[in-house]
This record gives C-alpha cells, sequence and structure tokens, in this order.
C-alpha cells in the first residue's frame, strides 16, 4: 500500500486540513474501491444547517481500485454509491490530488471534473543502469561535483537526525516565506516516521561532519517519495540536492522498489526551476508522470447558495475551487 493512501497518513492530516479524516469502502460483485478524504466543515451555514466539503490529504490520493473483475461495471457502480453517500453525508463538493503513479484520475471521471495540472517526475528503479540512461549529463556531472567537494550522504533509517531535519526545514520555509499551511507540525513529523506498514527515512548530506542538507522519503512496497526537504543557504553551490536524489535512487533500487517520484514543480509551467531541476534526473520520454487534480459538486443548489453568501461577506468568487473558500 502507498502511504498516500494508509489511514494513519490520512488520520495525519486532520489537524492540516482542518477536518476529520473518513474513509468509504464499497465492494460489489465486481470488485472493490476505497476512498478516503478529509471532511471539513464549511464556513457558513445554509437556513441553519452545516454541511461539509472533501479533500484528499497533502501529497495524492482519490479512489482507487482495491480488487477489480469488471473496472467498468465496479466504477460505475461504485461512483453511484458514493454520490449518495456524499448527498447523504451532507457533502457538498470534493477536491481531489489524484495519483501520478497510480493513475487514478483516469477511472472516475464519471465523478470527477479531472484537470491536468502538472508534470512530475520520476525515476525507474527497475532499471539497473538508471543513472546513465536516465540521468542527465549535466546531473551526473553535479553529483560527481558534490562528492569531489566532500559532500558525504548517508541514509538515516531511523530518523535519528530528526530534530535536525526540522530546524533545516522550517529555516528554509522561513526564508523562502512560504505559506502557513507547509509549516508542518513537530507532531507531524514525529507521527510521520512512526506510520505502520510504511517506512519514512531521511538522508542527509554532510561537510566535515556537519549537515547541510537533508531530505526525508515515504516508502512503501512499490514506490518511494521525496517529500520534504531543505539545505543551508551557505551550501548551496555544494550540489548536495542531487547527492542526496542520487543516494535515493541507489536506496530505493536496493530495496527492490519500483518507482522514485520527485514530485513536479511549484507550478505547471515547464521552464519552473524546480521542475527543470528535477527534469535532469529523467528523460522527458520515459520518467514524466502526469498530477491531475479533481473536482466534483454533489449538491449543486447548496454549493451555489454558499458561492452567493460568501459574495455577500465580500469574499471574490473565482476559479479556485470550492470557491467558497479562500486560497491558502
Amino acid at each position: 500500500m502507498d502511504i498516500y493512501f494508509n489511514p494513519e497518513y490520512v488520520k495525519l492530516n486532520e489537524q492540516i486540513e482542518g477536518g476529520i479524516a473518513e474513509c468509504f469502502d464499497f465492494s460489489c460483485e465486481h470488485g472493490t474501491v476505497r476512498s478516503q478524504y478529509i471532511k471539513r466543515k464549511v464556513p457558513y451555514l445554509v437556513d441553519g444547517e452545516q454541511y461539509y466539503d472533501a479533500i484528499t490529504p497533502y501529497g495524492y490520493g482519490g479512489p482507487v481500485v482495491v480488487d477489480c473483475k469488471d473496472k467498468e461495471k465496479l466504477v460505475a457502480a461504485y461512483s453511484e454509491a458514493y454520490m449518495k453517500h456524499c448527498m447523504a453525508e451532507r457533502i457538498v463538493d470534493e477536491f481531489v490530488r489524484f495519483h501520478p503513479l497510480i493513475e487514478n484520475a483516469l477511472d472516475f471521471g464519471c465523478i470527477y471534473k479531472a484537470e491536468y495540472n502538472r508534470h512530475t517526475v520520476a525515476v525507474d528503479l527497475t532499471d539497473e543502469d538508471y543513472f546513465m540512461t536516465q540521468f542527465s549529463p549535466d546531473c551526473r556531472n553535479m553529483v560527481r561535483k558534490a562528492a569531489k567537494k566532500g559532500v558525504v550522504v548517508e541514509v538515516d533509517s531511523e530518523c535519528t537526525h530528526m530534530d535536525e531535519f526540522i530546524r533545516l526545514y522550517y529555516a528554509a520555509m522561513e526564508k523562502n516565506k512560504t505559506s502557513e499551511y507547509y509549516y508542518f507540525s513537530r507532531e507531524y513529523f514525529e507521527k510521520i516516521k512512526a506510520i505502520s506498514g510504511n517506512k519514512t527515512i531521511l538522508i542527509n548530506a554532510y561537510v566535515e561532519g556537519e549537515i547541510i542538507s537533508s531530505a526525508m522519503f515515504l516508502c512503501s512496497d512499490e514506490y518511494m517519495h521525496y517529500h520534504l526537504a531543505a539545505t543551508k543557504p551557505d551550501f548551496y553551490s555544494y550540489a548536495s540536492n542531487n547527492i542526496i536524489l542520487a543516494k535515493a535512487a541507489e536506496y530505493g533500487r536496493e530495496k527492490g522498489l519500483r518507482w522514485l517520484h520527485l514530485g513536479g514543480g511549484l507550478s505547471g509551467n515547464e521552464k519552473d526551476s524546480l521542475f527543470r531541476f528535477k527534469c535532469s534526473f529523467g528523460r522527458l520520454d520515459k520518467n514524466i508522470k502526469d498530477f491531475y487534480l479533481g473536482k466534483a459538486i454533489f449538491l449543486p443548489e447548496i454549493y451555489d447558495e454558499l458561492c452567493a453568501i460568501a459574495r455577500e461577506n465580500g469574499l471574490t468568487v473565482d476559479s479556485f475551487f470550492p470557491a467558497y473558500t479562500e486560497a491558502h
């Protein structure tokens, strides 16, 4: 099971998203589908009644086919049952971040309006010569450059240096003036490494015994996700992120994993500098995985009423979804 579908991970995101973790399991003669989400109170009452919205946790999620004999019939039956469930639970709408590796956006178009958001990059760990066939020449040179500068990398499989990672991460968030949404609590970091059935590791880069860069990876049976990372500003020129990701690929292959997922850029722009950096670890014809967002409205009349109330309260209702709330 990928960590993003682990109930403990979904539960961990309750505080981040401001709601309660819920799971909808559906089984019939055609198979089984599971959907996990955070159920949140919407900001306004409608005729004195409380309604809710749903959102997938930070990262990726959405409904996933667990077991299948006939996918078309299974998805049709699930879709009908899930929409009835949402209406009965007063869930007005749902926002889904689909999983780029599992590609579950392809299966549930009858519920969600799936919108392409951006490319993401994944290293194919089944390729034993990934360093030469997938990493670009510039990327390989940067890995060698880091080694020549004395950068040493180590896998911290027990997260013994979590305190150092947290300090680096908070410093990076402060420097970049990042949204409070991404200021994960210390409790979050402590709990994520304790999630059962999955493995959280740190990979640390050192220069003369000092940690200059650290990255957190979330591992499951097949996938390894580049979750969070930070580097000391004085060492940006040391190419520590390159050598950390090279070490991550080595670790993932040794553990028999299929993909090292690096994610995408800060935007959908293909000239985005973070995306270009990640692209240096993969070929555009082989390593690109598309990320889709899903939007569904289950109670359209209530949704429209919420938008009207939001306008009355001075909120500009625009392309953000759901439109009656403000963007992070």
